[in-house]
């Protein structure tokens, strides 16, 4: 799925998409997704940056607690421009594990969906070139943006 660059290349840059655990369809977390992998080779190894992006205070949880290919480290929480940011990164080897879809897990909390402190199984798919979006959870967003903006 994945069309890298040479394997010694030292910054590479993959799509990606999140689907449901079934996998019949997207996750409603790949719309909080930025669907733009960067990849950097450290030695032998490599680590794998991946971010999410949500309106400030809809998630007040995300931690990704999961990834098949390797283990994630530097999760870090930022607000910037009305907007929370979630960067974290996955170390791995080889490169060619990207070709597959590989499984992980999110733990989220979003108030306004009833959701709690939730484990959900996803599965991530690299190489994507057009990345597809949940309509349902786009036009939740989307209301749930305009009913705070017209209550400000």
């Amino acid at each position: 799925i994945v069309h890298p660059g040479s394997a010694d290349e030292k910054v590479q840059n993959s799509n990606y998409a999140v689907y449901k655990a079934d996998r019949c369809g997207v996750s409603a977390a790949n719309n909080c997704y930025s669907h733009h992998a960067r990849i950097k080779k450290v030695k032998q190894d490599y680590v794998m940056t991946l971010k999410v992006e949500v309106k400030h205070g809809m998630v007040t949880k995300f931690q990704p607690v999961s990834l098949g290919i390797g283990s994630i480290s530097n999760l870090r929480f930022t607000k910037q421009a009305c907007k929370d940011i979630c960067p974290s990164q996955v170390h791995f080897q080889p490169l060619n594990q990207l070709k597959k879809r590989a499984q992980g897990s999110l733990r989220l909390r979003v108030p306004n969906a009833n959701n709690h402190d939730r484990l959900f199984t996803v599965w991530f798919a690299f190489g994507v070139k057009n990345v597809p979006h949940s309509s349902t959870v786009s036009y939740a967003l989307t209301e749930a943006n305009s009913s705070t903006a017209s209550s400000s």
